[in-house]
């Protein structure tokens, strides 16, 4: 059951990376797999990818641009870095079959043990991909009103509209447009490189944790076989980084 919501989470996940086009996995219903998506919305993913990277440039002009004092040039670098950060994380700007295969191999795949250690891991990360969903939309929310309170705040892509004499005097249907900018490209930001980190790289680890524990476990008590090895290597080999793994 846990490995069930796991699975759950990753897919609404998934659907969520999809909906904001961030992602180049999907959820296919008819066989219950994970698949990748289409040529068509592979271009649309990499081209909301480059306008989150205008924007963040736009951003990063901002805070450079303009002369201000110490403390608004820190809160426009932690404006900045909340947009940056999943950006960067985001590994590539194209489609990974290993990705699909590594996803569907670990969440269709039986395991051992389904109490102790692997149930409570299990509980954790389910807790961890539902207070990290919540994130999205609460820092998302955050940057909409300070785009409609504070415009000028350096590190807001509104910002660069405003003048050192006068503010921001575009009107509230500008501000109204920034606002929904900084709330979607931070959420598309954040699906894609949580995509990364917390379903490939936290799941993975937790996973390959767990056939190891397992493994490590009949060792002791003579019952290891080849293919509780075999599941270990495969493991570690996807979640090897790709310019190593072609040398083991």
């Amino acid at each position: 059951m846990s490995k069930s919501r796991v699975l759950h989470r990753v897919r609404r996940h998934l659907t969520l990376g999809n909906q904001f086009r961030s992602v180049f996995l999907n959820w296919d219903k008819s066989s219950s797999t994970i698949i990748l998506i289409s040529k068509k919305k592979e271009k649309i993913v990499v081209a909301f990818t480059f306008l989150q990277f205008v924007v963040i440039t736009a951003k990063a002009w901002s805070i450079t641009a303009r002369t201000t004092n110490l403390i608004e040039n820190i809160l426009g670098i932690a404006v900045l870095t909340m947009s940056l950060t999943p950006f960067l994380l985001r590994c590539h700007t194209s489609a990974d079959h290993v990705h699909v295969q590594f996803l569907n191999y670990i969440f269709f795949t039986e395991y051992v043990d389904k109490v102790g250690k692997q149930k409570r891991l299990f509980k954790y990360l389910v807790l961890f991909f539902d207070a990290i969903e919540i994130s999205y939309y609460n820092i998302a929310t955050i940057h909409l009103f300070l785009v409609m309170i504070f415009p000028c705040q350096m590190g807001l892509t509104s910002s660069i509209l405003c003048t050192a004499e006068n503010g921001f005097q575009k009107g509230i249907i500008a501000k109204s447009f920034f606002a929904v900018l900084e709330f979607l490209i931070f959420i598309q930001g954040c699906a894609g490189g949580g995509y990364y980190m917390i379903i490939l790289l936290l799941t993975g680890v937790i996973f390959l944790w767990i056939e190891c524990d397992t493994f490590i476990k009949r060792c002791k008590i003579g019952t290891a076989g080849q293919i509780g090895y075999r599941k270990v290597q495969i493991l570690k080999k996807y979640r090897m980084p790709a310019h190593v793994s072609r040398f083991s």
